[in-house]
């Protein structure tokens, strides 16, 4: 709710910076939420696509989608997650069935998504491994 506030607080006090924003669809919901007031005239929710393309464009001043997507276009600049209390993750999962025709070949898949040179090109491409490496 704090975090709520401060962005509100935030749209309130410089309604002329932000005159256009985009949000990717699946994230829509979740962003709004609290802030929709403020926020919700000056949106326009896209279905697919990156977000930030439109700033590239000049349809829009602000894009709001996964920092991965957001990294994916050229000439923007990323100003960051937005506080932890309000932050959406997505989590991806992966398993092996215990009849897997490839058992073998799956466990050496998941040893590789799961390795520290994994978690780098994670990092380098805006995502956060849950897992602990050294």
């Amino acid at each position: 709710r704090e975090a709520h506030a401060d962005l509100d607080a935030a749209v309130a006090q410089q309604p002329q910076t932000v005159q256009r924003l985009v949000i990717g669809a699946h994230l829509a919901a979740e962003t709004i939420m609290g802030i929709a007031d403020a926020v919700g005239p000056k949106a326009v929710i896209i279905p697919m696509g990156f977000t930030a393309e439109k700033i590239i464009s000049g349809e829009a001043d602000l894009a709001v989608q996964q920092i991965s997507e957001l990294m994916t276009v050229p000439g923007i600049d990323v100003a960051g997650p937005f506080p932890a209390e309000i932050q959406v993750t997505s989590r991806f999962d992966a398993a092996i069935f215990t009849d897997a025709a490839h058992a073998d070949g799956a466990t050496a898949l998941l040893r590789l998504l799961t390795s520290p040179d994994a978690a780098k090109a994670y990092a380098n491409g805006g995502l956060i491994s849950r897992l602990a490496h050294s």
